[in-house]
């Protein structure tokens, strides 16, 4: 198969595409599926991960991805050693972890179809059980579990060979950044949020910009 032939790559998979059932007789409606989706194929760790972090691609996430068993293994129990209860980190680190063991595949393939407008195919049930990421950072422990994942990443790629600390710290602490912001800002897109609350979060993103960067720029390295 791919990643047997493959030995660069760590995970691959198909394009996946999402579809609606109809409330009243229950048929398929609203079928599309993304085509055309790049592999991750940097040959550098921290270019793969740089790419991970930013929201302009189609490589992650690899979380329905086909894995090399060894890698998949190794990620979990880094995530179960952990010890987070951001139920995103399911998804986050193990995404970017994906990216420094080695490069994504993507083929031009029909692969998954997801339905949805059921909780149970997404994340929104469980998010909003927990409230949004503002509140998760206000009431829980968000921001420790951020620069706990910060700094697997850069314990992981140090790991995997990569020599220059300096570069990696200074990467994983501005994409990080980034990262957050990114999640931060998409608040306002949400569609179960109105436009008046959508503005006042915007004001008070642009004050809490200040306070994230006194958090997140705590180094553990």
């Amino acid at each position: 198969n791919f990643l047997n032939k493959n030995e660069e790559f760590v995970s691959v998979r198909g394009c996946i595409g999402s579809f609606h059932l109809d409330s009243k007789n229950k048929l398929i409606k609203n079928i599309s599926v993304f085509k055309e989706e790049e592999s991750l194929v940097f040959n550098d760790p921290i270019d793969r991960l740089k790419k991970g972090f930013s929201s302009n691609h189609s490589y992650l996430p690899t979380y329905y991805d086909v894995h090399k068993t060894e890698n998949l293994k190794k990620n979990y129990q880094i995530l179960h050693n952990m010890n987070t209860e951001e139920f995103l980190m399911i998804e986050v680190l193990t995404n970017l972890l994906d990216t420094i063991d080695g490069k994504i595949g993507r083929l031009n393939d029909i692969y998954l179809l997801r339905q949805l407008n059921d909780n149970e195919s997404s994340n929104a049930e469980y998010f909003y059980k927990t409230g949004d990421i503002l509140d998760r950072i206000i009431n829980n422990k968000y921001i420790d579990d951020f620069n706990k994942m910060k700094k697997i990443l850069f314990d992981e790629v140090i790991k995997s060979g990569y020599k220059d600390k300096e570069r990696a710290s200074k990467v994983i602490n501005t994409y990080s950044k980034i990262l957050l912001y990114n999640f931060i800002k998409s608040i306002d897109k949400s569609k179960k949020i109105k436009r008046n609350n959508a503005n006042l979060i915007k004001k008070i993103f642009n004050k809490f910009k200040f306070y994230l960067n006194i958090l997140l720029k705590k180094k553990y390295w």
